[in-house]
């Protein structure tokens, strides 16, 4: 309602310089994490403020990711990989927030103007730090974006030859075997998440489909909350299928006025 009301060309100068500002500092302090663990410190703790204030907070299940910074949290692959956590102990929460910084960022710097060397370095490391949170969806977000963005500004005839190739993709099976490469990336996570949305859905359609459960819950099989890790599954599990119907309404009405 403030945002609604308020001066809205003020409101987005400010939150664009803002939000390009945090994107460098995240960008420094994860570049920072990287080289400190290439140097061999790969262990770092550092107790957030909410701890200092509250250290009984840790007595509590879940609450370590969120009362601790590690920096970095280690992920298997046929080699030792580093996963940025920066300011939590979830990686993907490191994802997403670089996800909505770094357009952020680059509407900044086309907005002054100032796209000179500095910029580029910084898309890079930006970049660099958004691939080392390793998270899938945010990573294929920020190309499908860029993707989408630039086909818009192109014109009818750079759209046909997309779609063209897409369908080409998906015609040839191609687009298939990259789904599949991406599902098994972290198939261990893959596994643990389709666990998390069919057990989501199985309550669901139990309980209330059409209104649904109310409340995220948690189950013995898993330490993560029943319905999380999928927006859409969320809402569905939450709020039944004519919440998740709204919600998909309210998108659709975003990018009509979007486009418009």
């Amino acid at each position: 309602v403030v945002i609604f009301n308020c001066d809205g060309k003020f409101f987005l100068k400010n939150f664009i310089k803002w939000g390009s500002r945090l994107c460098v500092i995240t960008t420094v302090i994860g570049i920072g994490i990287l080289l400190l663990w290439v140097e061999g410190y790969k262990d770092i703790h550092i107790n957030t403020l909410v701890y200092k204030v509250f250290p009984s907070l840790i007595d509590y299940p879940f609450f370590t990711m969120l009362l601790v910074v590690t920096g970095t949290m280690l992920d298997s692959f046929s080699f030792e990989l580093p996963r940025l956590t920066i300011y939590s102990g979830v990686a993907t929460s490191t994802g997403g927030l670089m996800l909505f910084l770094i357009p952020v960022m680059i509407a900044h710097y086309n907005l002054k103007k100032r796209k000179g060397v500095l910029y580029f370095i910084l898309l890079i490391l930006s970049i660099v730090v958004l691939a080392f949170s390793v998270a899938r969806a945010a990573i294929i977000a920020v190309a499908a974006a860029f993707v989408i963005v630039t086909l818009l500004s192109q014109g009818k005839k750079t759209v046909f030859v997309f779609f063209s190739g897409i369908g080409a993709m998906i015609a040839s099976g191609a687009a298939s075997r990259l789904f599949e490469f991406v599902l098994n990336v972290r198939k261990s996570s893959t596994v643990g998440r389709m666990n998390l949305y069919e057990e989501a859905l199985r309550i669901l359609f139990e309980e209330n489909p059409l209104f649904g459960v109310g409340v995220r819950m948690r189950d013995d099989f898993t330490m993560m909350a029943i319905g999380s890790h999928s927006l859409y599954i969320e809402i569905i599990f939450v709020a039944g299928c004519i919440g998740l119907f709204l919600f998909i309404l309210f998108q659709f009405l975003v990018l009509q006025y979007w486009f418009a």
